[in-house]
């Protein structure tokens, strides 16, 4: 980028995409500095990132050296009048401009810290309405004034590296998990040892015959070992799922901001047709990437117990009209959907919410795994239960791998299926809130003729009690 004279939109589009190569934080804030500094050549330019404790300075670049600050100390609070400005103007706060604008005297106290300084642009990274973070760009080496392209390429960069940067740090969130299953399994495995360790001293007092302590010994450790490989099996599991969840989520990321960037091109502006399919796809990838953090976080909530339905009586006829209308997204060329649902249906006790994601899941699942063909979606009343199926004529599923399809991570291993990409976790949740809610769920398969899976839901809340017992 280095050069005297640069075009706006080509400029800003090359920074954006060095930015979105990096995972990781510091590795992000470091390259950005450096790319801008190419750019604009400002004498000093600092990074403040969000943080529990407050905006706090995260990396510097001085005349064209870069700098990771290790300290990190606040420079504003996350109440700060500041930061409510920026996420009610969303633009960048010129120096210059502090004294001429009336609707900068709130934040004239604020911006002390930049004063003294010396900071002649403060550019807020956005994701939506909130601030992520700020660029903050002291004067020019050359020392002339920022031009309206420089105002301009900054202001889009704010919105572009916002989203980059929330990338990041959901990256090194999921990073931080895994550290924390991590540990939890060694911890588990220590534990076992030193039962094992207490049980064998157990056995060596309490027997004479020494033959039949090591015969009892030797068990315990075959089912330690076979304990410690199934840990192993499930932390391997884990590692795939995260490496899968990083690039699940950069799909559509990188979609969004591609499409977005497309949209400014005047030409496509002007093309109505054109305009509404990119609009499409953007709608398309973030309801994606909406669903695949839903998942997470319903992981997440399983793992520590937090996770609360809402019973309420539920119209399964209002249900499926909601489901037809999301389904028929999903619906590609070659692809048909039907329904077959039971007159005089009841309503049930049961939680709407995660009705709908369990029948979009499987719906969405038999999509995936159905190149061409049909796909019929069922309801029927069974007893004091209601029988739910989705049923397709796609790839089908292996005999060995029925049993296997509803374990947390795992995906069937096929040249298609890997084709499709996903994280594993769709058909787990499914079976989560099918049991938690008083029924249970089930599929039926042959190779390459289709699949249909079925779940049942109590109609009363007192049946679901009574079954889960």
């Amino acid at each position: 980028f280095r050069r005297k004279k640069y075009e706006y939109q080509e400029t800003l589009v090359k920074i954006t995409e060095e930015a979105a190569r990096s995972i990781y934080t510091d590795e992000l804030i470091e390259k950005v500095c450096k790319c801008v500094y190419n750019v604009l050549y400002p004498r000093k330019m600092c990074v403040l990132l969000n943080t529990e404790r407050g905006f706090v300075l995260t990396g510097c670049i001085e005349h064209g050296e870069y700098k990771k600050t290790a300290e990190r100390p606040v420079v504003l609070s996350l109440e700060d009048p500041l930061v409510e400005w920026v996420k009610k103007h969303k633009r960048v706060i010129q120096r210059d401009q502090l004294d001429k604008d009336p609707s900068y005297q709130k934040i004239k106290k604020s911006a002390k810290w930049f004063i003294e300084n010396d900071a002649e642009m403060l550019v807020p990274l956005l994701l939506k309405d909130n601030v992520v973070g700020f660029l903050v760009l002291g004067k020019k080496e050359s020392l002339k004034k920022y031009t309206f392209d420089d105002l301009r390429l900054l202001e889009n960069l704010g919105r572009n590296i916002g989203s980059v940067l929330n990338n990041t740090l959901l990256h090194e969130k999921i990073i931080e998990r895994e550290r924390g299953l991590r540990k939890k399994i060694e911890s588990e495995v220590q534990k076992r040892t030193k039962e094992l360790q207490e049980s064998k001293l157990a056995l060596l007092n309490m027997m004479e015959d020494v033959d039949e302590a090591n015969k009892k010994l030797l068990e315990a450790q075959e089912k330690l070992q076979r304990s410690y490989e199934e840990l192993k099996r499930v932390d391997e599991k884990k590692d795939e799922f995260i490496s899968i969840a990083a690039h699940e989520l950069k799909t559509p990321i990188t979609a969004i901001h591609g499409f977005s960037q497309l949209l400014q091109n005047d030409k496509i502006i002007e093309n109505k047709e054109m305009r509404k399919k990119f609009l499409k796809i953007i709608d398309k990838e973030t309801k994606r990437l909406g669903n695949l953090v839903t998942d997470i976080l319903d992981l997440s909530r399983i793992d520590l117990g937090t996770i609360k339905f809402n019973y309420q009586k539920v119209d399964l006829y209002e249900v499926l009209e909601s489901i037809k209308r999301e389904a028929n997204v999903l619906i590609r060329e070659g692809l048909e959907i039907n329904y077959e649902i039971e007159k005089g249906l009841p309503k049930i006790i049961t939680d709407r919410e995660r009705l709908v994601q369990i029948l979009l899941n499987l719906i969405n699942n038999a999509v995936k795994y159905t190149p061409k063909g049909k796909i019929t979606v069922g309801v029927k009343k069974e007893g004091a239960f209601i029988h739910f199926y989705v049923k397709d004529t796609g790839i089908g599923i292996a005999k060995a791998q029925r049993e296997k399809i509803f374990e947390r991570f795992y995906q069937i291993d096929s040249s298609y299926t890997r084709k499709k990409g996903g994280t594993g976790l769709g058909l787990s949740l499914c079976k989560e809130f099918v049991e938690r809610l008083g029924g249970r769920i089930w599929v039926e398969s042959k190779l390459r003729k289709g699949s249909t899976f079925h779940f049942t839901l109590p109609v009363n809340k007192n049946e679901n009690l009574n079954k889960t017992k």
